[in-house]
C-alpha cells in the first residue's frame, strides 16, 4: 500500500500500513525537505516487529534481494541527503506497520 508522505515538513511522525502480505513492498514517497528519516516496524501499532529496506522495488510487490534488514525492536536512519526520497518498505509480518520519524532542515 503506497504512503505519499511528501506534505509533512519540518518534523513529522508517522505510521504507514504495510502490504497484507510480508514482504510485499509499500512505496514510501518522503518530503522533499526530508534530510533524515528513522523507520521501524511494529505487528498491530505496538508489538516490535522486523521488515527490510530497498532503494527500488515495486509497490504491491515482492522486495527482492537487494534490501536492508531492520530488526524486531530496531530503528534504522536514513540520510536522504544522499538522495532516496522514495524508499520501498515490507513489514515481516502480514498487515504490519512501518513507523517513520521525519527531519528536515527547519527542524534543526
Amino acid at each position: 500500500m503506497a504512503s505519499d508522505l511528501s506534505a509533512e515538513v519540518p518534523f513529522s511522525v508517522k505510521r504507514a500500513a504495510m502490504n497484507a502480505t510480508a514482504g510485499n513492498c509499500s512505496k514510501i514517497t518522503l518530503p522533499d525537505l526530508c534530510e533524515q528519516v528513522v523507520i521501524s516496524f511494529t505487528t498491530d501499532g505496538t508489538t516490535a516487529d522486523s521488515g527490510r529496506l530497498a532503494s527500488a522495488g515495486t509497490d504491491g510487490a515482492a522486495i527482492g534481494n537487494d534490501v536492508f534488514p531492520i530488526g524486531s525492536g530496531a530503528a534504522y536512519r536514513h540520510d536522504c541527503a544522499l538522495g532516496g526520497h522514495v524508499l520501498y518498505l515490507a513489514g515481516d509480518t502480514n498487515s504490519s506497520f512501518a513507523h517513520l520519524a521525519m527531519y528536515g532542515s527547519e527542524a534543526r
